[in-house]
């Protein structure tokens, strides 16, 4: 019987029966270039908008002719508006329940324009939508690009989308990496479902299409014996990790054939050095007690 052993890289979740959920009903702008505006509290008095402002529901925004407008939330995630774009925040519920755990339900209606927005997984509770006047978008956790001209554009590059038409989910269609669809004024048939081409990806910018297959990786895995100890022998392992975001906390776990565990060690790749190609090197042992059955793969899994 083949018998291997496993390494993953797992995201580390911190429990705490006592956190008590907080509500973060807001989001904050980001960043500008050029000239937006704000509406608070669905108002039509339009008035210039500044960095670190707090966005709410109810709240209007816009921005002009080669301006951008980007708002935060507290996970991290953003929406991005191009030039000549106009949104309203139609609800905008964050509440955290657990460290890095929140549930979201974040109502958007975009008269006309163009957005980019990078909306992160979370829990199963969260509803995020982007209405249009022709189509609604439900997110499931992805990195999309929503365009609202004669017609309704979605492309998305990394993550899930569903999209409908405005009439209802009769014509519901799930967009997966790397797929445009378009919700037409004029015909009431099928979206036209395609794979995005080179052309489609330059409303992405850079950083977000460096996000895209760029999980973590092992790209070079040594084991070596380095100690005989009454437990068993100790081995050396060294491993090269590329693709390793900055703060990510994470185990490394060493498993056996049959699916029990070996060891883990604890990993935080902002105190691990990293050389010119920016890789990270991580070096560690443990012990094996059956050294002559001992055999060993490394398998990288990221979330």
């Amino acid at each position: 019987m083949k018998i291997i052993y496993f390494l993953f890289i797992l995201l580390f979740v911190t429990v705490n029966s006592l956190f008590a959920a907080v509500e973060k009903n807001y989001g904050f702008v980001k960043k500008i270039i050029g000239r937006s505006e704000i509406a608070k509290n669905g108002s039509e008095s339009w008035n210039s908008i500044k960095k670190t402002m707090k966005i709410e529901t109810s709240d209007k925004l816009k921005t002009g002719r080669g301006s951008e407008l980007t708002i935060e939330f507290c996970d991290k995630s953003y929406i991005t508006l191009k030039e000549n774009t106009e949104i309203r925040f139609d609800e905008l519920q964050i509440t955290e329940i657990a460290v890095d755990t929140n549930i979201r339900y974040i109502k958007i209606f975009m008269q006309y324009g163009n957005i980019n927005s990078d909306i992160k997984k979370n829990s199963a509770e969260s509803k995020i939508f982007v209405h249009t006047p022709l189509a609604i978008c439900e997110v499931h956790g992805a990195l999309f690009n929503l365009e609202q001209k004669n017609d309704a554009t979605l492309k998305v590059l990394n993550g899930i989308v569903d999209i409908y038409r405005i009439e209802g989910k009769d014509t519901d269609y799930k967009l997966v990496d790397m797929q445009k669809a378009v919700i037409s004024q004029t015909e009431s048939g099928p979206a036209a479902v395609t794979v995005c081409d080179t052309k489609d990806l330059t409303v992405f910018t850079a950083e977000e299409k460096n996000k895209v297959g760029k999980k973590p990786s092992i790209i070079s895995g040594k084991c070596k014996i380095s100690n005989e100890t009454p437990e068993g022998v100790e081995y050396d392992f060294n491993l090269v990790l590329k693709n390793i975001p900055d703060n990510l906390k994470a185990y490394i776990v060493v498993f056996d054939a049959s699916g029990a565990e070996v060891d883990y060690y604890f990993l935080n790749s902002s105190t691990i050095p990293k050389n010119e190609n920016d890789e990270v090197l991580y070096n560690s042992k443990f012990v094996v007690r059956n050294p002559e059955k001992f055999k060993y793969r490394f398998l990288v899994e990221y979330e």
